[in-house]
């Protein structure tokens, strides 16, 4: 791989949701999950919702929700929708064999 390794151990997370929306609790339930695995990402998580601050969603560039960043030293990763699909968030915090 060349460039910077999105699989950074000091990668952010920020999680944008649109309320209580069926996607939106998938999301946060799914991170919840993968988070249980690496308890160190709760500390790096944010959760926002654009429902109540709408400014996010622009100041993030975010036009569906629910959206995951990734956020690193290098650069940034968005991973769209319920999060069902872990393989990707896995492989960008380096759970996976890449």
């Amino acid at each position: 791989m060349s460039g910077p390794d999105p699989r950074n151990p000091d990668a952010a997370l920020t999680l944008l949701v649109a309320g209580d929306s069926p996607t939106s609790v998938a999301a946060q339930v799914n991170l919840a999950r993968l988070i249980e695995s690496r308890p160190a990402l709760g500390d790096s998580l944010r959760v926002i919702d654009v429902l109540a601050e709408p400014h996010h969603a622009a100041r993030h560039r975010v036009l569906f929700t629910p959206t995951l960043i990734v956020s690193t030293p290098e650069r940034e990763f968005r991973v769209v929708g319920d999060l069902r699909d872990t393989a990707p968030l896995r492989f960008l915090l380096g759970d996976a064999p890449h």
